[in-house]
């Protein structure tokens, strides 16, 4: 790999995007063969990004309707196999079968993958990933803003618990207890999983301990807060799965995704296939709830 970081105040866009992958995508060892690419692509998280920079989504406003058969949500699909069918920056379907997106990353065999909060602490390993990296954000589509999804973990007590208090200290400590928060975040310890959720501390003594080199994290920290926050170029969002009583429509339409990814299907043909499936489970799920 060379070493080229985007700036996280100008996120590229998606030609810009393709441009860089091409000039990482390449042959290292002289046998003929890719063994290196500009990006990794996984389907189950990485695609929404572009649906919703391209302004499309995936249901209606009121998550009552699949809503995918649209010229924004199939131009940004297109984009996104593209990166594999046409500019063939990503591995194939068939590459990813013997070896995923994740591992290949671990691996340094992709400039470009997904990192979550929680992948920090295992990302600034050495042992574990032994190349310089940093975050940097998704590509822009039509909308001109780079978007991604947002999630949170939610802690529970089992009614059979034999230990219903203690279990609750516990999620209270991890989940508002200050010094619980440090340990998570990696104040104290120096190994990040998550962010905090107590919004002064994340933003005094977390980026403190960045800055000061206590806590092993990537120099461009802001591009997370840039999602949580929102900027006029970034913006975050909870999946629709999020507001359904269950993410079955989602999983119909994975299921058959690659088949458009290896070129067996076009977007059209895919789309006109698995919208009424996505519709059929999507109506059975709020049918079970009303």
């Amino acid at each position: 790999m060379t070493e080229r970081k985007q700036d996280p105040e100008n996120p590229y866009t998606f030609e810009e995007f393709v441009d860089v992958c091409k000039q990482f995508t390449k042959d290292t060892d002289g046998d003929g063969e890719i063994d290196q690419w500009g990006c990794g692509m996984a389907n189950a998280f990485m695609l929404q990004p572009f649906v919703w920079s391209n302004g499309a989504s995936y249901l209606t406003d009121d998550y009552k309707t699949v809503n995918i058969d649209t010229p924004e949500f199939k131009e940004a699909l297109q984009d996104y196999v593209d990166l594999t069918l046409k500019y063939k920056v990503t591995p194939t379907v068939e590459q990813d079968a013997s070896l995923g997106v994740y591992q290949r990353w671990l691996a340094g065999q992709e400039a470009f993958y997904a990192c979550g909060t929680w992948d920090v602490a295992a990302f600034m390993d050495k042992e574990t990933f032994p190349f310089d990296w940093d975050l940097c954000a998704y590509p822009t589509l039509s909308t001109g803003k780079t978007m991604t999804w947002l999630g949170t973990v939610g802690f529970c007590v089992s009614a059979n618990s034999k230990n219903q208090e203690e279990a609750t200290e516990l999620i209270s400590y991890l989940c508002t207890d200050e010094d619980g928060q440090k340990e998570l975040s990696g104040i104290t310890g120096g190994q990040s999983i998550q962010l905090p959720n107590i919004k002064s501390l994340a933003e005094g003594e977390f980026m403190t301990a960045i800055e000061d080199g206590t806590l092993a994290f990537p120099s461009n920290v802001d591009v997370f807060f840039n999602y949580l926050n929102g900027t006029d170029k970034y913006e975050g969002k909870f999946q629709e799965t999020t507001y359904t009583p269950n993410a079955e429509w989602h999983d119909i339409f994975l299921e058959g995704l690659d088949n458009v990814k290896n070129g067996s299907m076009t977007v059209d043909e895919y789309i006109a296939q698995v919208q009424p499936q996505m519709q059929e489970s999507l109506d059975e799920a709020w049918e079970s709830v009303e």
